[in-house]
């Protein structure tokens, strides 16, 4: 095992990987905001992960002794252990948050692609944390940021629970599948504690371009086509950004004083709402926020094969124990959305 002087401080300590993410720069300003010191790490490879670290860098310019920021490779983190690299003056962390993964069930069929960037990682991540000398610490807590796509084809009108039997119909839900059983055994028998959390369709500022409101909502501010996939059929349970850090948070919670090894939860707004109705709810509420009409011309297309029909978290579970619940409405979530996809497209367009 590698010898370790890492320092243990009094306020909690996250590391969140992936920070630079969509979800990841939402969850490190919650972290801080809620008291935590904050570890970033990235190892921005992703397309737009520098905008990501950009508003880390803000942030951390605001707070510096809240938020440290730390360029990292997953699949190198037993090697950033070693005492040459600066990991090792980093604070030991209460909890690990740990979203880095490769995101996306339409960017590619091949299943080791996934699996090298999000199982890999997950491995990685465990697999270096085993190596370290604890002495008084603690091994942390692993909150994991899973997805509603483990679950594969739900029926109509079916709110999905926990115990729901997972077939995953994308190589990218396969993936997420197998970092949960992967975790789940660890925990198990490795004496981590770990809590899955299995997100639907989350929306909010700074979303990535390749989903779906940010498509629509480019295309419609620059009078093309919105293109529709299957949405007579499809629903969705669309949940916003800030319902679901505030599920983090509460997992974090949870997760300290659990009595079992492993949890997993579902967290949605637990409202379905079809596709075609979510697409005019947003169209109206960009108008609202541009004063003005916007026209739409909306092509439907098929939907691609590793798309799910529908989605639809049962949140019993998570409500019983997280306490967690979802405060915002599609409307709710879309109106504050949709100013800050205004402002953003205004200021860029001038």
């Amino acid at each position: 095992m590698a010898v370790v002087d890492i320092p243990v401080v009094d306020r909690p300590i996250a590391w969140v990987t992936g920070a630079a993410g969509f979800i990841g720069t939402h969850l490190c300003a919650a972290l801080m905001k809620a008291g935590w010191r904050v570890v970033a790490l990235d190892n921005l490879q992703a397309v737009h992960a520098w905008v990501g670290w950009q508003r880390l860098s803000e942030l951390r310019a605001q707070s510096p002794s809240r938020l440290e920021l730390q360029r990292l490779d997953l699949l190198n983190f037993s090697d950033a252990l070693a005492p040459s690299f600066s990991l090792p003056s980093l604070p030991w962390p209460n909890c690990v948050f740990h979203l880095a993964a490769q995101p996306g069930v339409r960017t590619t069929e091949d299943l080791d692609f996934y699996l090298q960037a999000n199982l890999s990682t997950t491995e990685a991540l465990i697999h270096g944390l085993q190596q370290i000398d604890l002495g008084s610490r603690q091994l942390p807590l692993i909150v994991f940021a899973s997805s509603s796509s483990v679950y594969g084809d739900s029926l109509a009108g079916a709110a999905v629970a926990e115990n729901h039997h997972a077939q995953p119909r994308s190589v990218y839900g396969q993936s997420k599948r197998r970092c949960e059983d992967y975790l789940a055994h660890t925990a198990t028998q490795k004496g981590f504690k770990t809590v899955a959390l299995r997100l639907f369709s989350v929306y909010g500022a700074y979303q990535r371009p390749d989903m779906a409101f940010q498509r629509w909502a480019h295309a419609v501010l620059r009078q093309q086509p919105v293109i529709l996939h299957d949405p007579q059929q499809m629903s969705r349970d669309f949940t916003y950004i800030d319902d679901i850090v505030q599920g983090f948070l509460k997992a974090a919670h949870y997760g300290q004083k659990m009595p079992q090894a492993y949890a997993c939860f579902n967290l949605g707004s637990g409202v379905q709402t079809p596709l075609l109705q979510a697409a005019e709810m947003w169209l109206q509420q960009l108008e609202q926020a541009a004063g003005t009409r916007l026209r739409a011309r909306i092509e439907n297309r098929p939907a691609h094969r590793a798309e799910v029909l529908h989605t639809w978290a049962n949140l019993e579970q998570s409500q019983q124990m997280l306490e967690y619940q979802p405060r915002y409405t599609l409307a709710a979530g879309m109106a504050l959305f949709a100013r800050h996809v205004l402002n953003i497209y205004t200021n860029t367009s001038d």
